[in-house]
């Protein structure tokens, strides 16, 4: 089934724990199996019939669209949106708002990889009255992600942003990508840097708002550290 819903890629962050390897790249266009990060995450968004995307941009801003160009090649039209100061996810979001249209829509962190078809979780988040749904994943040092309780029904009750060593909230994280709804926008600061994780999700659990976790169908790949970008490339497998 064709997906009436837009994606938006955020890509606007620097990779300052990859060093030298983030220098003059943006962390999508990291290399990953002889193609950027990026370039993988939108094949799965067109094979998927998600054509619409936006990206948005800071650091080395005329990278992506240099790469990608308004998207035709590749199957889909993209809007670029450049953040003269970092705006955060929230922030990114709320500066697109325009352009995602009326619809529930994607997010995915430009630093993970979409690995898999989305469109399951995307119909659930649909057919549920869910403000949210944020993919998660169980890891095993979740200190410096976002960690994510939940319950039997999957409808999150906490949620923490870089929590430390903090065993008793488990080992569920935010695996970098989410459905949302535009009630989303009722939540987000108008002006401003604003970030998901850090505010943003914990204030509409705070206003007694619907979010659902849904768990990744398969492994998190976390591209932070030179370390991480290694292993990954060493264990690449992009499924047919």
């Amino acid at each position: 089934m064709t997906l009436h819903v837009k994606a938006m890629v955020l890509a606007a962050g620097k990779g300052t724990r990859l060093g030298t390897l983030g220098a003059d790249l943006p962390k999508p266009m990291l290399p990953l199996g002889g193609r950027p990060v990026l370039e993988w995450t939108l094949e799965s968004l067109r094979r998927a019939d998600i054509r619409d995307v936006v990206i948005n941009l800071h650091h080395a801003p005329e990278v992506i669209p240099r790469h990608f160009g308004d998207g035709s090649t590749f199957g889909l039209h993209i809007d670029y949106l450049f953040e003269a100061e970092i705006l955060g996810t929230a922030g990114g979001i709320r500066n697109a708002r325009q352009l995602l249209g009326g619809e529930p829509f994607l997010v995915v962190y430009g630093d993970t990889v979409l690995d898999w078809d989305p469109r399951p979780m995307v119909e659930e988040h649909i057919q549920s009255s869910a403000a949210a749904t944020i993919v998660v994943s169980e890891v095993a040092d979740p200190s410096r992600l976002g960690v994510v309780m939940f319950d039997a029904q999957r409808r999150i009750t906490t949620f923490v942003e870089k929590p430390g060593h903090r065993p008793e909230l488990g080992r569920w994280v935010n695996a970098g990508l989410c459905v949302l709804d535009r009630r989303v926008f009722d939540h987000i600061p108008e002006t401003g840097f604003s970030d998901l994780g850090t505010s943003i999700f914990p204030a509409m659990l705070e206003r007694g708002a619907v979010l659902r976790a849904y768990p990744r169908p398969r492994p998190l790949i976390v591209l932070d550290t030179p370390e991480q970008l290694a292993a990954a490339q060493r264990q690449w497998n992009m499924p047919g």
